[in-house]
């Protein structure tokens, strides 16, 4: 009975520590809503939700950036939009 309720215990606690929330903050969940909205086809609020965050993502990861700019890209393409560049692309 004392191995159940140590595995019970652990269970718990895994759960309860992978809840914390910390991931909310990151600009990964920002840029899975907006990707979410480029796959159901709501290019301009995709675009208006990425011209929101635009400041923001200066202190980003590297990675994020980039992603940022991708989704970027794709909005402007997709409410056609001129693309000014074909550098950010390469």
């Amino acid at each position: 009975m004392s191995q159940i309720q140590y595995i019970l215990i652990l269970m718990i606690t895994l759960c309860l520590s992978g809840c914390r929330g910390v991931f909310y903050n990151s600009p990964n969940v920002a840029l899975n809503y907006i990707d979410s909205l480029l796959d159901a086809g709501n290019y301009w609020a995709a675009f208006n939700a990425l011209v929101a965050i635009d400041s923001s993502m200066l202190q980003e990861s590297h990675d994020a950036r980039m992603r940022f700019e991708l989704q970027k890209i794709k909005a402007e393409d997709k409410i056609n939009k001129p693309l000014v560049t074909d550098s950010m692309i390469i």
